[in-house]
């Protein structure tokens, strides 16, 4: 299964808006985040090991 493509705009971004709805069309799954929702309402967790690059998972309610 793929990954999800990371797209960081702002929320009220209408251009991003449109991007977001032609890769949904297209099944790809895509997770949104605004850096203005950081650390409240957006978490972060992640490292950086020689066997697999960067793993980690950003996660919102």
């Amino acid at each position: 299964m793929p990954s999800p493509v990371l797209i960081i705009a702002a929320a009220d971004d209408w251009p991003t808006d449109r991007v977001v709805v032609e890769l949904e069309r297209r099944g790809v799954e895509v997770f949104r985040m605004d850096t203005a929702d950081f650390p409240q309402q957006l978490t972060l967790a992640g490292k950086i090991d020689q066997a697999q690059a960067w793993t980690g998972e950003l996660a919102t309610e």
